[in-house]
């Protein structure tokens, strides 16, 4: 996604952002009137704003929708509210297309990931580590898998099932979300049931907290991945010798003309076999900014631009211009994808703005042009080699993609 000049780099969780705004605090305690007010503006403004809003949804089934949410907006308090906002936007299908939620979002002191079907507590707060490792159960009385079904709704419709299997997954820790889906009684506070792999079932009350820093917060294994060495950092790099590789994480594009050109010269000075860009954290930004100081320069690299020399990382959360970039190593480089398939689709409607609704003051993101990065084949850009993270690998502090790399042996 290429954005206007000077925009703000695009975070993965677009429409649920965590990125601090100079604007006002969205008020969703008005009264209905305004609130019904708010449901018609939205109703005329979306489809005149979004390039293609009815591409995934009639414009009957969204219209029915507003209508629906209109007339409940009485019985219901500010959480359901919000949900089902974000349910109607989520039909117009793509992930650019959102609400930006308000900072309090009252979250539970436990990560949970999804390792082959299973929901498994990845870090927990001072406190909760006995939670930590388990599989979840249930959520109050629902099962996971029932909890699951309602917050799959609460994702872009149009796009692929990996994208939208991860952000459900990450709407299980968020008590605004399970308030609003009618999961829990109260945001403050919720029982999860977990189970550990030695049969151990237990519950264990879990209070909510208006804001996330998890600083401190415990881990299955006893070091942190790779990946997770300089969350910082947008873009860094390092010589992992026992495999002459170098590996460079690529989160952001923030200085990448600067970065990249340091991974040259480490790689000039090294000489590896492979080249590792793990892009399975990148949330987007200028894809030609990485196209021009990444890929173009990789292009020209003989001793690594070539079959088993040079791998990049995807994942469900590869997503925007970074999902771009994917597409364009694959068709201009002779990099191997390795991982997950991505979960924002190639051909997508991107490049966000924003309109706010006058009542309540809410933020709504919508999409103005149209992306075709593939030209034949599926609307997905899969690895070449699929590798899942495993639960066994992930728990002992193995990342299952980057071992595979790191062990396979380059073609002569």
């Amino acid at each position: 996604m290429r954005p206007r000049p000077n925009r703000l780099i695009v975070c993965l969780c677009l429409v649920f952002s965590a990125c601090q705004t100079m604007t006002p605090e969205p008020n969703v305690t008005v009264d209905p009137a305004q609130w019904r007010a708010d449901l018609e503006f939205l109703k005329v403004n979306l489809p005149k704003r979004h390039i293609d809003a009815f591409h995934a949804v009639s414009r009957e089934v969204f219209d029915a929708a507003i209508d629906r949410l209109e007339t409940q907006s009485a019985n219901q308090n500010a959480d359901e509210r919000l949900v089902g906002l974000f349910r109607i936007l989520n039909l117009i299908g793509d992930g650019h297309t959102g609400l930006r939620f308000p900072l309090d979002r009252a979250y539970f002191p436990i990560e949970i990931q999804e390792f082959a079907g299973e929901f498994r507590v990845t870090r927990a707060a001072p406190g909760f580590e006995q939670t930590l490792g388990t599989q979840i159960l249930k959520i109050n009385q629902m099962a996971v898998s029932e909890v699951m079904d309602r917050a799959l709704e609460l994702t872009p419709a149009d796009e692929n099932a990996s994208l939208r299997r991860a952000l459900a997954v990450n709407y299980l820790g968020v008590g605004l979300i399970l308030h609003g889906l009618d999961v829990i009684p109260d945001r403050a506070a919720a029982p999860f049931t977990f189970r550990g792999d030695d049969g151990h079932v237990f519950t264990m009350d879990l209070p909510s907290s208006p804001t996330r820093n998890k600083a401190g917060w415990a881990r299955p294994h006893a070091h942190a991945f790779l990946s997770d060495q300089h969350q910082d950092e947008p873009f860094w790099c390092m010589s992992i010798a026992i495999a002459r590789a170098v590996y460079c994480d690529f989160r952001s594009y923030k200085g990448l003309r600067e970065r990249s050109a340091a991974m040259l010269e480490l790689i000039s000075q090294d000489a590896p076999d492979k080249l590792v860009i793990d892009m399975r954290d990148n949330g987007g930004g200028d894809y030609t900014v990485g196209e021009r100081n990444l890929i173009e320069p990789i292009q020209r690299l003989a001793s690594i631009n070539s079959n088993g020399h040079l791998f990049v990382l995807i994942g469900s959360q590869t997503f925007s211009a970074a999902m771009n970039n994917a597409a364009q190593f694959r068709s201009k480089t002779a990099a191997t994808l390795v991982g997950e398939t991505i979960g924002e689709k190639p051909n997508s409607y991107q490049e966000p703005r924003e309109m706010r609704l006058p009542k309540s003051n809410l933020v709504i993101r919508y999409s103005t042009r149209w992306y075709a990065f593939v030209k034949n084949g599926p609307n997905a850009i899969e690895p070449d080699v699929p590798v899942a993270q495993s639960w066994t690998d992930y728990a002992n502090g193995q990342d299952s993609a980057l071992n595979y790399v790191l062990a396979s042996s380059p073609h002569p």
